[in-house]
């Protein structure tokens, strides 16, 4: 059995699906398997796959699977995982790139302890420059610890950084139907491992399109309260309800980050719809200050970026634009 599982979700994705696969093949550790989800692609996506292996001599370390109905990213990385056979699980995304030593990196820092182990991600930005994100914490961390630090946005919420044992997820899966799965999903996972490593080592190629600086379309404010539910559900529950406050509080900030990424993608769009603006305003209503004032000394920067919103939105806005330029580039 192959060592590490990855798993790529595509959907029309044959402008930049033949570099992503590439840079799974062309790993220094060549002890995986790539698992490719087709999710209903109707641009030919995976016959370009076909063909490039067929010029590179094929790889039977590539496997297919297809979807009948497009059901997106959370449902595919499900299917992907139960297809898994590799100890350990990665992701990669079809318009993004590994780095050559991705998973020689991850693993060279795995002991028998370790279930999860997280590196940086470089974004490569629309002119081609690039800014590695590096970590706010390093090191060991026990499972619910590292749940708390991701919940905070002190350890990255992406999936496509971390390499994670696959046992993890005969527990856990992908909600399907819930925008961010990435950020819900992780301190779940984390919160099941025995130990988190964090290490700072660049591994993953985030490319950021010139027309994605603004995070997509703008979610129903509803789906706020379904993310709530699943993660007081996953990570606290009936039996540990009241009787891990740190956990618990660290929930309630992931809420706070959550809100503020609703009402930011709202914030920058143009043109504004009634939709858009709604959002905003039931953003708003949801930070209350009494809370807000109360976790400021956890994660300050999560906390006056609400406070902002919520007194200033349009400042909060102007603030924002100004942190997209500076980490992403775009106008």
């Amino acid at each position: 059995m192959p060592k590490v599982s990855v798993i790529m979700a595509v959907y029309n994705a044959k402008d930049t699906i033949v570099r992503a696969v590439g840079s799974v093949l062309d790993q220094t550790l060549e002890d995986f398997e790539l698992i490719l989800v087709d999710d209903a692609s109707t641009d030919g996506s995976i016959e370009l796959v076909r063909s490039h292996l067929e010029q590179r001599g094929g790889d039977s370390r590539v496997r297919y699977v297809r979807h009948e109905s497009n059901r997106r990213a959370a449902a595919a990385r499900n299917t992907g995982v139960a297809l898994a056979r590799g100890d350990f699980v990665a992701f990669v995304d079809s318009d993004d790139e590994y780095l050559p030593t991705y998973l020689a990196a991850l693993t060279g820092v795995l002991d028998a302890e370790v279930d999860i182990v997280v590196g940086n991600v470089v974004y490569v930005r629309p002119d081609g420059s690039r800014r590695e994100r590096h970590p706010v914490v390093t090191g060991d961390f026990p499972g619910r610890r590292a749940a708390e630090l991701g919940l905070m946005d002190k350890i990255t919420p992406f999936t496509c950084d971390k390499l994670i044992r696959r046992t993890l997820y005969e527990a856990v899966k992908y909600p399907e139907g819930i925008i961010n799965e990435d950020f819900l999903t992780n301190p779940v996972l984390a919160a099941a491992a025995r130990t988190v490593r964090v290490v700072d080592i660049p591994v993953y190629l985030y490319y950021v399109r010139a027309d994605s600086v603004t995070w997509g379309a703008v979610p129903p404010v509803e789906e706020l309260d379904t993310a709530d539910h699943y993660l007081r559900e996953a990570l606290l529950g009936e039996a540990r309800r009241g009787r891990d406050p740190d956990l618990s509080g660290a929930v309630d900030l992931a809420m706070v980050f959550l809100t503020l990424s609703f009402a930011q993608r709202a914030l920058i769009k143009t043109p504004k719809t009634a939709h858009d603006r709604d959002v905003v305003r039931a953003c708003r209503k949801r930070l209350r200050l009494a809370s807000l004032v109360r976790h400021l000394p956890q994660a300050p920067v999560i906390v006056t970026g609400a406070l902002l919103m919520k007194v200033t939105p349009s400042g909060y806005a102007w603030l924002y634009r100004r942190h997209v330029r500076a980490t992403f580039g775009g106008s």
